[in-house]
């Protein structure tokens, strides 16, 4: 199963083992997507964080060799939203070559042209069913190679 950890810096060293930082305030959705992505990967840990400031403030604080290989953000988040962390990550190189996904309830076009204009990969619909679910899931798998 996947490794769950609150706290990024007591992770588990493991060669090859990848890394997902996810941001979102409903834990229903956190463990929806945390199921799926360790049937896809059992051997990806999932950090997760559900406040906005929280998330920026975890990974400023990250050494370069602890940083995730991708970085999924929920639009919206208590605090900061989702284009505002991916504002906030814009002004630091370190998180450059790191792929970031936004994942959303809403499907307003003007939320995802921000957020990809601000760097995001994709921005992705949360599905209603599980098999929408694993199909995200297998997405995200897929951009942290």
């Amino acid at each position: 199963a996947a490794l769950i950890a609150q706290d990024y810096d007591k992770k588990i060293e493991r060669k090859g083992m990848k890394t997902i930082f996810l941001v979102d305030d409903d834990i229903d959705d956190q463990e929806l997507i945390i199921d799926a992505i360790s049937k896809v990967e059992n051997d990806i840990s999932v950090i997760t964080q559900t406040n906005g400031n929280q998330a920026i403030l975890h990974l400023l604080n990250l050494q370069e060799i602890n940083l995730p290989d991708l970085i999924v953000l929920d639009y919206n988040l208590p605090e900061l939203n989702g284009s505002e962390i991916l504002e906030a990550l814009s002004k630091h190189q370190k998180f450059d070559a790191i792929p970031k996904v936004i994942w959303s309830t809403s499907s307003t076009g003007v939320f995802e042209a921000k957020c990809m204009a601000l760097g995001a990969r994709a921005y992705l619909i949360k599905p209603s069913d599980l098999k929408g679910i694993h199909q995200l899931a297998q997405q995200m798998v897929g951009l942290c190679q």
